[in-house]
């Protein structure tokens, strides 16, 4: 199931997909990397929603972190792996 920033806080469950910006500036993450959730916001192609996840994310994709919640190179998808 892939989730979305609406639907997060129910379905923040092991196998969730999400697309999601990678708070962590400067740092790369490419595909099997483990995320620690808190560096995580449910995103769109435009922005991402504030609120951090919870649990372990596996990413899905390549993304270069920063606080630029606009910018498209931070985001990718996730999968929660614990």
């Amino acid at each position: 199931t892939i989730q979305t920033s609406s639907s997060m806080g129910s379905g923040n469950k092991i196998g969730a997909v999400v697309f999601a910006h990678y708070n962590v500036i400067g740092s790369a993450v490419g595909i099997g990397t483990a995320v620690n959730g808190v560096d995580l916001r449910p995103a769109s192609p435009v922005s991402h929603q504030g609120v951090p996840l919870t649990g372990v994310w596996t990413c899905l994709g390549y993304c270069v972190g920063t606080t630029d919640s606009t910018s498209l190179g931070a985001k990718t998808m996730f999968i929660r792996t614990s």
